[in-house]
């Protein structure tokens, strides 16, 4: 695992990427079957998943998105956004997590936004269209 923190700039204007996470999806397979996997972190998703993860929940999370980046659905009229649900270790159904992240194949993952259930069940119309903006502004 590799941690670097920077900025990028995209098209003109600083996006809100914070950190940089490269994974090596297997480290048992001999280098040249290696896939690397870039989860990329908005500042808010930083501070959030940082109060409501361990380190080692965040690995398991990211380990299930570096097998499988599709398998969330993709949110209508999102521009792309991805819906995933994660469970907290302990809790029910109430408390898991929501996760909102775009893939952009083959090996970057934006993780957007991450919060518990309990304090929004799902994104509003007007935030749709704030998170549909920046994914065209700035990952597109």
């Amino acid at each position: 695992m590799l941690f670097s923190t920077q900025w990028i700039l995209c098209t003109g204007k600083v996006i809100v990427v914070h950190r940089y996470l490269w994974y090596r999806l297997d480290q048992h397979t001999p280098m040249a079957y290696v896939q690397f996997m870039r989860f990329i972190e908005t500042q808010i998703f930083t501070k959030q998943v940082q109060k409501l993860l361990t380190d080692d929940s965040y690995r398991m999370l990211q380990s299930a998105l570096m097998f499988k980046p599709d398998a969330a659905p993709i949110i209508a009229g999102s521009g792309g956004l991805r819906k995933m649900r994660w469970n907290l270790p302990g809790s029910g159904k109430r408390g898991s997590l929501r996760l909102l992240y775009y893939w952009d194949p083959p090996e970057d993952i934006y993780m957007i936004l991450i919060y518990k259930k309990t304090k929004q069940d799902s994104i509003t119309p007007a935030q749709l269209r704030t998170l549909k903006k920046l994914v065209k502004e700035n990952l597109i």
